[in-house]
């Protein structure tokens, strides 16, 4: 009896993993899709944008042509609008089933969560790699205060690096700081440079 309840458990954790795995894989598929939808208008935007510029640019010399040109821009700027609204839903669309796939993510590959994580945000950043300096801490303060489980309410975007990309990873702020720690690098080189971008412009 003793090795039958132990078959039972293991075949019930199996296809626990099982369906957690496939959960992930249908998750993942939403979200390449949705990211292909995104670049998709966001193509069509800017091929509106060119010819909103291509009808400014066109001189109209006669009241015709002007109330012509007039209509035209109205139209191009009624479906820009429409283009836009369609677009930032879609990206807050794509916000959510990131979140989902971290989760099932969390769920299906026993990921450590924020409960289970031990210690505070300076040994997540230690066992991340990340370098303990005046411009790591202000940059990480300023994006989450080093908040696993922060989330942007109108872009979606997650995490302590508060970035869409960065919620794929889970609620494990070592995981959430080696994302943040690999894409500032590869991106900015050092910290100190992409919190001088943040300075500049109030993003990195």
């Amino acid at each position: 009896m003793k090795y039958i309840k132990t078959g039972v458990i293991a075949i019930a954790l199996i296809a626990f993993t099982v369906f957690g795995i496939d959960n992930i894989v249908n998750t993942n598929h939403k979200v390449q899709l949705r990211e292909i939808e995104l670049k998709s208008y966001q193509a069509k935007l800017l091929d509106l944008n060119n010819k909103y510029d291509q009808v400014l640019d066109k001189k109209a010399r006669t009241e015709k042509e002007k109330e012509q040109q007039s209509n035209k821009i109205k139209k191009l700027e009624a479906e820009k609008k429409r283009l836009q609204a369609d677009l930032q839903a879609k990206a807050g669309r794509k916000a959510q089933e990131d979140r989902r796939l971290a989760v099932a993510s969390e769920k299906a590959l026993g990921e450590q969560s924020v409960s289970a994580a031990s210690g505070d945000c300076a040994s997540w950043m230690a066992q991340a790699g990340v370098p303990n300096s005046s411009a790591s801490n202000e940059l990480i303060r300023r994006e989450s205060n080093c908040n696993p489980r922060a989330v942007n309410p109108s872009s979606g975007a997650c995490g302590i690096a508060q970035d869409i990309n960065g919620c794929t990873v889970g609620y494990n702020p070592v995981a959430q700081l080696k994302w943040m720690q690999n894409y500032i690098v590869s991106r900015y080189g050092s910290w100190e440079s992409a919190l001088a971008h943040h300075n500049r412009t109030n993003w990195y």
